[in-house]
């Protein structure tokens, strides 16, 4: 998939309620925990492929983490795009040679099947099997109304949603959509 046929379309949500906040701070610090794990197996294991790594790790991941396979699969892919990030950064800078990646905390980046786009709201569905709407705020939905609209007609044009924690009670939300 080339660079030319992704958009990524920033949002951002409202301000959440206190307990939405604690609910998905717990969510970022098991995905950031689970992530981390992954890379440090993906490390040891010194396997390439994601279906190899997914069955390598599926059981352990399943009794510390979670038991979702999709959940895994994203974990995967996010370790995965760190570890190359990684190393193409260690090429040019020294302090990062020999040192283990890790992934940024406060970010969360989940597939369709983890969480769904409507026109006022992502909904993500954590581990305990609820679901968690996050709303996005009136002037970057309006804004964005006919992209969100498109995805919510045909949801195989969405690819990934990075949730990002801002500490003020906000979730900065970029989706990866695929052009017609």
């Amino acid at each position: 998939m080339s660079e030319l046929e992704v958009d990524v379309v920033k949002l951002l949500s409202v301000a959440l309620t206190h307990e939405k906040q604690l609910v998905l701070e717990a969510e970022l610090e098991e995905y950031h925990k689970a992530t981390n794990y992954v890379i440090k197996q993906i490390l040891k294991l010194k396997k390439k492929k994601a279906h190899t790594i997914i069955e390598e790790i599926r059981e352990d991941f399943a009794e510390s983490f979670d038991p979702r396979l999709a959940y895994l699969k994203d974990v995967v892919k996010t370790a995965r795009v760190t570890i190359g990030e990684h190393k193409h950064k260690a090429k040019w800078r020294r302090d990062l040679r020999g040192k283990m990646p890790k992934f940024k905390q406060d970010i969360m980046i989940f597939s369709p099947p983890l969480i769904q786009i409507t026109h006022k709201a992502a909904v993500l569905t954590v581990k305990s099997g609820g679901e968690r709407v996050i709303p996005f705020d009136k002037h970057s939905r309006n804004n964005n109304a006919e992209i969100l609209s498109a995805i919510v007609k045909n949801p195989e044009r969405l690819d990934r949603v990075r949730l990002r924690w801002n500490k003020e009670g906000y979730f900065n939300i970029d989706l990866r959509v695929f052009k017609k």
